[in-house]
């Protein structure tokens, strides 16, 4: 495996499982937790892990980023003391650093918040969903409609500057209006970033059984097509663009950890269900999965052990193909000369003639004003799939 790049440094990603109940639609790795200790316990594996894997990373520290599950439902101490580890085991400090860190409005207090600005949490992402309540409540959300009202003026209060909102479309029943009356009320709070979520009905999932079953039926994709290109022209009107397919920010607020992803950057998975992708800047390439279950990683880990993990080098074919299909989300959109050099694939030899018909074809464009870089259109991003599907 290469080093990684001095360059391109490394991002950290903390996943906090525990969530006060298991949204119906949640997929993600989670634990509605009432074992008494299980936060101290939790937080102390996470700084064991810290102490193991992060000094075979000789990169500078470039982002740190606490998801879940919901990391607002850890006391401010333990997330400060993760945060604390995570900074004492790089060696190398940068100025301005994105630290961002997830939460939900019912969680948040004045206190906690003070508390994460004061330890150097830089941005925080709200999972705000939607702002009126017959919506949370056919979502099974926790918060109210208040809730989710005063959650990013209570961030302001606290002194972040830099607030993403988290906002969910294709939802049964919701009528045109409200989706609009939604983003209207988004874009009155000023957030610095949204994301763009379509409600999915993944297997295993409550949802996605009720929807199996006949019990329940979401929109057809005419429908959530519909409201995204909603959103899109509501958010751009604004001065939001589009980071990626679902993210948009203001010019200068993008999210610069998660384009660590798009890019294929080096990136520390640290806590139960994390990933880590590590040589990403050479083509050669390792990815690690921590197993999901947080009594296990917690166990373990407070023994002095390594959590159970899986480790793959992933085929420069297979990274080749991901890169695509990731950088053509993207509003830079994918460089054929980056792509052939990283990872040996010449798509103008492979491709050029679906090249060349996608963009008389109006779903591709040339990017950044080059002719070897490409983007989706507008009407290339509403059908990226069988785009990406005709490139690869």
């Amino acid at each position: 495996m290469g080093a990684p790049k001095p360059k391109s440094g490394v991002g950290v990603y903390v996943h906090v499982p525990f969530c006060a109940a298991s949204c119906p639609y949640c997929d993600y790795p989670h634990a509605v937790a009432s074992v008494a200790g299980a936060h101290d316990a939790f937080a102390r594996a996470v700084q064991a892990e810290v102490r193991r894997r992060a000094p075979r990373h000789d990169a500078p520290l470039r982002t740190i980023y606490l998801g879940g599950g919901t990391p607002s439902q850890l006391p401010a101490r333990h997330l400060v003391d993760i945060l604390d580890a995570v900074r004492a085991h790089f060696g190398h400090a940068e100025e301005g650093r994105e630290v961002t860190v997830e939460a939900n409005p019912d969680d948040l207090t004045g206190t906690w918040l003070r508390a994460l600005r004061e330890a150097g949490v830089t941005r925080l992402s709200l999972g705000v969903q939607l702002f009126f309540e017959e919506d949370l409540r056919a979502l099974g959300r926790r918060h109210d409609a208040a809730e989710a009202a005063r959650a990013l003026p209570l961030a302001r209060e606290a002194g972040f500057g830099n607030v993403s909102l988290d906002l969910l479309f294709g939802l049964p029943g919701q009528p045109a209006a409200r989706w609009q009356a939604t983003l209207e009320k988004a874009i009155q709070q000023a957030p610095e970033h949204v994301t763009l979520y379509r409600l999915t009905p993944a297997a295993g999932t409550p949802l996605g059984e009720r929807v199996a079953r006949g019990a329940a039926r979401l929109p057809g994709g005419g429908v959530a097509t519909a409201q995204y290109e909603q959103a899109l022209d509501a958010l751009g009107a604004a001065g939001y663009h589009a980071q990626e397919q679902t993210h948009l920010a203001r010019p200068g607020s993008e999210a610069r950890h998660t384009r660590r992803h798009w890019r294929h950057q080096d990136v520390l998975g640290l806590g139960p269900g994390a990933h880590s992708f590590s040589g990403g800047d050479d083509g050669l390439a390792t990815r690690r999965a921590n197993a999901p279950d947080w009594c296990a990683y917690t166990e373990a880990l407070n023994d002095g052990r390594a959590p159970p993990h899986t480790q793959e080098h992933p085929p420069r074919a297979a990274l080749a193909d991901e890169y695509v299909a990731r950088r053509l989300r993207t509003a830079r959109g994918l460089s054929l000369k980056t792509l052939a050099a990283r990872y040996d694939r010449d798509l103008r030899s492979e491709r050029g003639d679906a090249l060349d018909r996608l963009r008389a074809e109006g779903y591709l464009e040339q990017a950044n004003g080059s002719g070897s870089a490409v983007r989706p259109t507008r009407a290339g991003r509403l059908r990226l799939d069988a785009l990406t599907d005709a490139l690869l």
